[in-house]
């Protein structure tokens, strides 16, 4: 019952690509184990079954899989996950297998808890590599940090405890797996290649590389005063600081009397929000009749229903009757003071999804700014703080699509804390909470959590709780629920985002082991994501079915994660551009993983810019909500910048044309922000003319920035709408990019693929940096130089 997909590169074959015919070969005639992977529900529920298949040996489950399948992704500590293994412990036991764990690497409690409770004896080792770096007996730190591994030295090799057989050219280690041991050192004749290779790069280049560091993961708060003097932070994931950072870089370099000035355009810019003077009471004719507010309900509902929990169904709407049926009132009645700052936010959302702006002001501003004179003070707050936790999320992702992102932090972070006060993080008891109540809890709960987590992103601020602090489990509406359905993958999502917040944007500023190892990790995790986001919410783009908004939602979020996790490398690339122009150096080739790692991520942005293109056919793009906007303007970013990147193959710059094309759409149906990211965008490439100038003077002209910069106008746009015909939208992206699911391309296979090609070059020391060039013509030290042609699931080698 089983669905496993197999790669071609495994250790036994010295992770060389190899057919697949001849792994099966190969695998019987040598008498392999039979491991099976338990990862489903369906499985747990037939687990008995499985363990009494004759010539089964191991059951290994896949610890992140499952627990998605549960329903608790990652919640390892819960009892439906806990459960699940006692139950496979106990048919392992029955039937005399083996029973293993994967994904816990970072789990002493339930490693040693599985270990001796449960049984388990295999363990799936991917700390491996790090533990291999660690001083030998004898060895000093910094010899052994820097010990290359032999190819079959792998980091996901497999170990049986006990007296069981070892896995071939891994050391014969013992229980607990957390032992202070290592592999066997390389041979110095291998030590010795390295310093060869690494000798070739030249003296002057390697003291630049020495002090190559990652600009967006410093322990520093970088900061700018706006025109009123007011300081900016420029946070490490922040889209807008991002932008920022990069345009100044090259503004610094370019010393051009011609170079346009960085626009700034911080956040509240758009909208003047009058939080001075007081409005006062609203007027009767700005109170909706019930037949509208009953339409702006379902608008917010639709548009915002399917991924967020903004207002209990019942509660909202017997309130509404309730107050249509009093005569309806321009004030709260009594009583009802909470519930009126609601309806007037709900109103108010309502009105800015259905009409954008008015004048020059959003949609429902008049309701809004009265629900927020109207918000009470912390203690009537907690009168009803289950309402109000709904009332802040509201406000917040109101205030954030205006593109007031503080105030929007602000009050996501008082939901947060109010949250936590009540306990929503944990599985709340009690004799007088219904059933009806713990749903609602609970996706109040996961609603600020998403929130958060997407709000921390776009400030650059780190997350306010950790995800082994929350223990409450998400809301069960129905097996087939679109909502749960729905919510367990935005959760996963929101996971992985702070796991990329965490790891590539955190405090170590090194750009070398660190990043690499951190980058494999976010690789591995969104493998685990791409089968059920294609299972559950596939977004295709060959007509064959409804356009999905929720489905293109999440696939834009999981392609915003890869984007997310990438730009650092690309700044990194952009300034070491900077620096051999400045010294009048040759730009050295990409080395392979790199280069396979820019390719992820430029099909990530053109895929990203196809779903949002998708949406404007189907009048689904989103003119008001950020996320869409957001999308388009880093995408468009980051394929700008690999343009300009010398030996960078990913120069396929047609696409920024359709972030144009969406940019105008979102301005034409009164988006304010989408003007100022349109002008960044526009500046940019103007940047980018100036530097393509510089450089064609001194390396051959590979970019296409003539025809980037001839186009990055409103003219461009304009071109694009004219000669864009809604049939052949399929036929408008590149021919290597002719896939019908927004994650074909990017499947589980691919990221693993990928994160094994990055952990071939990651056994290097801290300094080490040489591991983003390779010289030209100078063989892999494996053996041979990686060709990154085509991506498909498997890597070519030859």
């Amino acid at each position: 019952m089983g669905r496993r997909s197999m790669t071609g590169q495994l250790p036994a074959f010295g992770l060389n690509t190899t057919p697949i015919s001849k792994i099966i070969e190969e695998t019987n005639a040598t008498g392999s184990s039979v491991v099976l992977m338990i990862e489903t529900r369906e499985s747990i529920d037939n687990i008995d079954e499985i363990a009494a298949v004759p010539g089964v040996e191991v059951l290994l489950v896949g610890s992140n899989d499952l627990s998605i399948e549960l329903e608790v992704p990652g919640e390892f500590k819960s009892a439906e996950f806990r459960g699940a293994l006692e139950a496979i412990s106990k048919a392992c036991k029955k039937h005399g297998r083996v029973m293993g764990l994967a994904g816990i690497y970072e789990n002493p409690e339930l490693q040693n808890w599985a270990i001796q409770e449960l049984g388990v004896g295999y363990i799936y080792l991917t700390e491996l590599k790090r533990r291999s770096i660690v001083s030998r007996d004898g060895d000093s730190p910094k010899a052994a940090k820097r010990r290359r591994r032999q190819p079959s030295d792998n980091t996901n090799s497999l170990r049986l405890s006990g007296n069981s057989p070892q896995r071939a050219g891994t050391p014969d280690e013992t229980w607990p797996p957390f032992a202070n041991r290592i592999p066997a050192a390389v041979p110095a004749a291998n030590a010795e290649a390295v310093n060869g290779e690494a000798a070739l790069s030249g003296g002057p280049r390697r003291e630049s590389l020495m002090t190559m560091h990652n600009a967006l993961a410093s322990g520093q708060s970088e900061v700018l005063r706006d025109v009123n003097g007011r300081r900016r932070f420029l946070g490490p994931s922040s889209t807008w600081a991002y932008s920022r950072q990069v345009m100044r870089l090259i503004k610094d370099h370019l010393k051009h009397s011609e170079s346009p000035e960085v626009p700034l355009n911080p956040d509240g810019r758009s909208v003047e929000w009058p939080s001075v003077r007081a409005r006062g009471p609203l007027n009767m004719d700005q109170i909706p009749s019930l037949d509208y507010a009953m339409y702006l309900t379902n608008t917010v509902r639709f548009h915002l229903g399917q991924l967020y929990h903004l207002f209990h169904e019942k509660t909202f709407m017997d309130g509404l009757y309730e107050f249509y049926d009093r005569g309806p009132q321009a004030e709260p009645l009594p009583g009802g003071h909470l519930w009126f700052v609601h309806f007037l936010l709900i109103m108010g959302f309502g009105q800015a999804l259905l009409s954008g702006s008015m004048g020059n002001r959003p949609g429902g501003f008049e309701l809004i700014s009265r629900a927020i004179e109207l918000l009470p003070n912390s203690f009537g707050l907690y009168q009803d703080p289950i309402l109000s936790i709904e009332i802040l999320c509201c406000l917040a992702l109101y205030l954030q699509s205006i593109d007031h992102r503080n105030s929007a932090f602000l009050y996501i972070g008082q939901a947060m804390r109010m949250a936590l006060s009540q306990g929503l993080h944990r599985e709340l008891v009690g004799d007088d909470l219904t059933e009806e109540d713990a749903k609602r809890h609970r996706a109040v709960w996961w609603t600020i959590y998403i929130l958060d987590r997407r709000f921390s992103s776009l400030m650059g601020a780190p997350n306010m709780i950790h995800d082994e602090d929350i223990m409450v489990s998400l809301p069960d509406f129905g097996h087939n629920s679109i909502f749960s359905k729905s919510l367990t993958l935005h959760v996963a999502l929101s996971r992985l985002l702070a796991n990329v917040l965490e790891n590539v944007y955190g405090k170590n500023g090194e750009l070398g082991l660190s990043f690499l190892e951190n980058t494999q990790e976010v690789l591995r995790n969104l493998a685990g994501l791409a089968s059920d986001l294609e299972e559950s919410f596939e977004f295709r783009f060959d007509r064959s079915g409804p356009t999905s908004r929720v489905a293109a939602t999440l696939n834009l979020y999981y392609h915003q994660c890869i984007v997310l996790a990438t730009r650092p490398l690309l700044m990194c690339l952009i300034r070491e551009m900077l620096e051999n122009i400045s010294a009048k150096r040759e730009h050295r080739q990409l080395a392979a993983p790199i280069k396979a790692l820019l390719k992820t991520s430029q099909e990530s942005a053109t895929k990203s810019l196809r779903i949002l293109l998708s949406l404007q056919t189907q009048h689904l793009l989103e003119s008001f909500l950020p996320f869409d906007l957001d999308s388009t303007f880093s995408s468009a970013f980051i394929l700008a910048l690999m343009a300009i990147i010398p030996h960078c193959p990913f120069k396929d710059v047609t696409e920024i044309d359709t972030s144009f094309y969406l940019l105008n759409q979102m301005i034409a149906r009164g988006s304010f922000i989408a003007e100022f990211r349109k002008d960044e965008l526009e500046r940019l490439l103007e940047f980018l003319r100036l530097l393509n100038v510089e450089l064609s003077a001194t390396t051959p002209v590979e970019s296409q920035l003539g025809y980037l910069t001839a186009t990055a106008t409103t003219n461009a746009a304009e071109h694009f709408a004219q000669n864009f015909d809604q049939t052949k939208q399929a036929s408008h992206l590149p021919p290597h990019l002719e896939e019908t699911s927004a994650v074909s391309g990017l499947s589980p296979n691919q990221m693993l693929g990928l994160a094994e090609l990055l952990d071939q070059d990651t056994a290097i020391s801290q300094e080490d940096l040489h591991w983003l060039w390779t010289s030209s013509g100078v063989a892999d030290r494996q053996g041979a130089m990686y060709h990154v042609g085509e991506v498909t699931d498997t890597w070519a080698t030859g």
